[in-house]
């Protein structure tokens, strides 16, 4: 069962605008929904620059593999990795320390305040997952 707050959640953070700054779904500092959607209106931008071409549905560069893996076009995210998306991003954008491996045309590109960005939203996101606010993500 899909909870309000999940869907008002999912409403607030992919309607929110990089100039405006997103309505709360609480007023209290440590409700990790508040950090997440904060940290979403700062990502969202980046992801859009990079990932959206090949993760959104209808994109260009869009195929089955690559959304069956992480689908941008709604929030939550969706695809296998929705669940992990958080340390996948960091993983595949080299945040871990690793080579990055993403965006696949230009690995590495994704870096700075952009990574930083990211970086803040994913670690936000497996807080927010770790308090059960992700209801409809599968978990494997």
């Amino acid at each position: 069962m899909i909870r309000p707050r999940a869907i008002a959640l999912g409403l607030v953070l992919w309607s929110a605008t990089p100039s405006v700054a997103a309505p709360t779904p609480s007023g209290t500092k440590n409700d990790p929904l508040v950090a997440e959607t904060q940290a979403w209106v700062a990502a969202r931008p980046v992801l859009e620059k990079y990932c959206a071409r090949c993760h959104t549905q209808g994109a260009k560069s869009a195929t089955k593999r690559k959304l069956a893996h992480f689908d941008m076009t709604s929030y939550p995210l969706g695809g296998h990795h929705a669940a992990t998306i958080g340390a996948t991003l960091r993983d595949v954008l080299g945040v871990t320390g690793k080579r990055p491996r993403m965006p696949a045309d230009r690995p590495g590109i994704v870096a700075g305040n952009e990574l930083a960005a990211i970086e803040a939203w994913a670690h936000a996101w497996d807080a927010a997952d770790k308090a059960g606010l992700h209801p409809s993500v599968v978990h494997h």
